[in-house]
């Protein structure tokens, strides 16, 4: 964690739009958001072997080139992996684009670390009451689930909405540190051998320089719907664990339309004179913002701060 580097309002580009060629609003919104990540801009402006990456860094100097790194990355996705090949066609998620855009990039270790954290899971037995499993967990994308717009801890009974004032509400940060879930109810105790409903508790081990959340906003039973409800983020966000990590959000990403299509849109940190303002970035239209998340945001960016 002492390694972390806070986020640097200097080396943020200026806000420019991107040019949409006809599906890639996903695409430019994604990048948009990374572009607000100080210590992403950073490393991407080192000289690289990666084709990609050098593309991106471009990109920032000349925003006329974004439909090339966009075909850059399409074709290294295929390369990669050719099961991904229907990507290349129409309008993408932005947040898987995310993960195949660090898959595609994983021998760029210093860029992977940016957006690693480390999570603890153990599942405990109410019969022995023991821990029967404990397993560390590593990612680089924290998924957010929402039910009817908490942030839920399956065991507590109280969720956190936007409008609890509870002490024991769920809070954002309290999700992230520590949350509890149900196990499948015929999950079988390695100790006991007893057979039933199981907890499993998932804590925060690492922290990440850059920490990348995905609203799950899509709930499918017999079939997909959006759930259009809105979770309360703070533009400011504290853990106290062992020790205090201060983030700051730099970046959400919006999806209008439903789970057939849509258009993705970003609201994001950018310099203004000296200091840093929000700004709304849809395609080429660049405009000022606020910080206000609501039932349409899908993906949001916290950086580190100190």
């Amino acid at each position: 964690m002492s390694d972390l580097r806070p986020f640097n309002t200097r080396r943020l580009p200026q806000p420019t739009g991107f040019r949409n060629i006809g599906f890639t609003c996903y695409y430019n919104s994604l990048i948009q958001s990374l572009m607000s990540c100080s210590s992403f801009v950073d490393l991407i402006a080192q000289p690289r072997d990666d084709k990609f990456l050098s593309a991106l860094h471009n990109t920032i100097a000349d925003p006329t080139t974004i439909p090339y790194s966009w075909s850059i990355l399409m074709q290294s996705i295929v390369k990669k992996s050719p099961n991904n090949a229907y990507f290349t066609n129409g309008q993408q998620c932005a947040a898987e684009l995310y993960t195949l855009l660090l898959d595609v990039i994983d021998q760029e270790e210093d860029i992977q670390e940016l957006f690693t954290y480390r999570r603890q899971n153990e599942i405990f037995c109410p019969e022995c009451k023991k821990i029967y499993s404990s397993v560390t967990e590593t990612n680089n994308l924290f998924d957010l689930p929402l039910n009817n717009g908490n942030v839920k801890d399956q065991s507590s009974d109280v969720p956190c909405s936007t409008s609890s004032t509870s002490k024991n509400c769920n809070t954002v940060e309290s999700f992230l540190l520590r949350h509890n879930s149900d196990v499948d109810a015929n999950a079988v105790c390695t100790l006991c051998h007893s057979k039933g409903p199981k907890k499993k508790t998932s804590r925060l081990r690492l922290a990440p320089e850059i920490l990348f959340i995905n609203v799950k906003q899509y709930r499918c039973q017999k079939q997909c719907e959006k759930i259009y409800e809105s979770i309360k983020f703070q533009e400011w966000m504290e853990f106290d664990s062992t020790k205090k990590l201060k983030y700051r959000a730099v970046a959400y990403i919006q999806h209008y339309g439903s789970i057939g299509g849509g258009h993705y849109t970003a609201v994001a940190l950018r310099p203004d004179q000296n200091t840093t303002a929000w700004y709304h970035f849809d395609d080429q239209s660049v405009s000022a913002a606020s910080f206000a998340p609501d039932d349409n945001t899908y993906c949001i960016l916290y950086h580190y701060v100190e």
